[in-house]
């Protein structure tokens, strides 16, 4: 295990940092050894916690998924799957313009690794979404305040005129005084948009069992074995159906195939359970699943699926082309 170096500084001015439950804020260097020289880790909770409790009774394993589910809230936790396993990465240890948090990269060959390569598009993604969800929060509080300060300016200036009878100056000053700290909110910069890649989730007919039917299609395309029957998956019936209301299902079988593609072999081996792992990782082939229709990738050897194996799936690729060409080798682990 590498010897690490806390950049102090950064430390103690981290807004991610200052974004943590306070309770769990020293949990964050207490946890960081966990790491391989790459910065990455298995993200195997019992594991975790044998290692990192030993002289930390408060720290249960309930308590140990808590913490590092905020972290990954926060944006400091990066987390992927790869061949059936979770694994995480702490996000800007290996930035090449804070050196010494790592060994230099000529150095790691000499330790052991806990995780595969990052996939750098994944991470990028993870922390676009973080940032975006900073400027949205940052901006809502912005338009509170504006909206408090608006209200608060506006009776101000009724109750002086109306109540006392102040003259047109005073009130001309007043709301010139109310003028000058709406301009101190504006947003600064350009407003960015988001195009989205799917249809509106809103506007969708839910019809889970028919969609699950087309997933039980997906799977045994990639997989060649049945994932099990609607009714074998009771206990699953809720989640996928939020999952179908929230996403849409079109994105939500996009993100089957993703997932179905990257994890055959794993899957073949336990298929019955194969639908439940799905809910449980979604959220990482939803944003793959994005990232192609909206980006596109280059052309690869994905074998061809016909109308007849999937008329959903086929409609799906006549709408989202981009899907076609998608790399399937740019983070699969040998």
């Amino acid at each position: 295990m590498p010897a690490r170096v806390i950049d102090f500084d950064s430390l103690w001015t981290s807004d991610k940092l200052a974004a943590l439950d306070p309770s769990m804020r020293v949990d964050y260097l207490w946890c960081y050894g966990i790491a391989d020289a790459n910065g990455s880790f298995e993200l195997n909770f019992p594991a975790i916690w044998s290692r990192v409790s030993p002289i930390r009774p408060d720290l249960t394993q309930d308590r140990v998924r808590a913490i590092f589910a905020e972290f990954e809230r926060v944006g400091l936790l990066f987390r992927w799957i790869s061949n059936g396993k979770t694994y995480g990465h702490w996000v800007g240890s290996d930035r090449a313009d804070r050196p010494g948090r790592l060994p230099r990269p000529s150095e790691r060959g000499r330790y052991k690794t806990f995780a595969p390569p990052v996939p750098k598009h994944l991470l990028a993604e993870f922390e676009s979404n973080i940032q975006r969800e900073r400027v949205e929060s940052e901006s809502r509080q912005t338009r509170d305040v504006v909206a408090t300060e608006s209200r608060t300016g506006l009776g101000v200036g009724l109750g002086v005129g109306l109540g006392v009878g102040v003259g047109l100056v005073e009130v001309r000053e007043a709301a010139t005084a109310v003028d000058t700290r709406l301009d101190q909110h504006k947003p600064v910069g350009p407003i960015i948009e988001f195009k989205p890649a799917f249809s509106d989730s809103q506007t969708e007919k839910i019809d889970p069992e028919k969609s699950f039917e087309r997933f039980v299609r997906r799977f045994k395309h990639h997989v060649g074995r049945s994932p099990g029957t609607w009714a074998s998956h009771k206990n699953h019936h809720a989640d996928w159906t939020s999952l179908l209301r929230r996403e849409g299902q079109e994105k939500v079988i996009a993100a089957v195939d993703v997932w179905a593609r990257e994890n055959a072999e794993f899957l073949g081996e336990k298929p019955t359970w194969s639908f439940g792992h799905f809910l449980k990782n979604a959220r990482q082939f939803l944003i793959e699943a994005q990232v192609d229709a909206e980006r596109g990738a280059n052309q690869s050897a994905v074998s061809p699926v016909s109308d007849d194996d999937d008329d959903g799936y086929a409609l799906m690729l006549k709408n989202f082309p981009e899907l076609k060409k998608r790399r399937i080798d740019t983070h699969r682990v040998a």
